[in-house]
């Protein structure tokens, strides 16, 4: 399950900076595992894209061997981003095992919120939120099967194909 991002330059002005930051913090997330964060393509205008990862409360840029420990990602793109320059982040994670304790039937909605901030120099805007909801629904695996002959009309001796089909 991939959660996109696109931060943006919705100032006037030019700007130095397009930062966004998703902490793996909303409700249920402990039914997620982290597994990856695309970057690119960047703004044209790029010229440093630095991710970080909040690992054990820390933000580092060292990609840990454990993915499943990272708790958050920010992503800061530097270079000179005019008004209306959007960047794109992918934020890839997968159900894990604490799924199995949903009891079938029921939905559990798994919400992720992220913040973006532009800066120029110094100056750092407020950061624009946005959150997004993805249900996790339960359910039982099924099987059906189908068993047909291409000849229902059989002499002795004859050969008859029969086709079993299990979904």
């Amino acid at each position: 399950m991939n959660w996109a991002l696109s931060p943006s330059n919705e100032s006037n002005q030019t700007v130095d900076r397009i930062v966004v930051e998703d902490r793996f913090d909303g409700a249920n997330w402990d039914y997620l595992d982290f597994t990856g964060v695309t970057t690119s393509p960047a703004p044209e205008t790029t010229d440093t894209t630095i991710v970080e990862y909040l690992v054990e409360g820390t933000w580092t840029t060292t990609e840990p061997a454990d993915l499943t420990t990272v708790e958050g990602v920010r992503v800061t793109y530097e270079g000179s981003y005019a008004p209306g320059t959007e960047a794109h982040v992918r934020v890839e994670t997968r159900t894990n095992d604490s799924v199995s304790e949903i009891e079938p039937g029921s939905t559990v909605a798994v919400v992720n919120e992220a913040a973006a901030t532009v800066e120029v120099g110094e100056d750092v805007s407020d950061p624009a939120t946005d959150e997004a909801t993805v249900n996790l629904q339960a359910a039982d695996p099924t099987v059906t099967i189908e068993k047909t002959f291409d000849d229902t009309t059989l002499v002795v001796g004859q050969e008859v194909t029969a086709t079993v089909t299990a979904t």
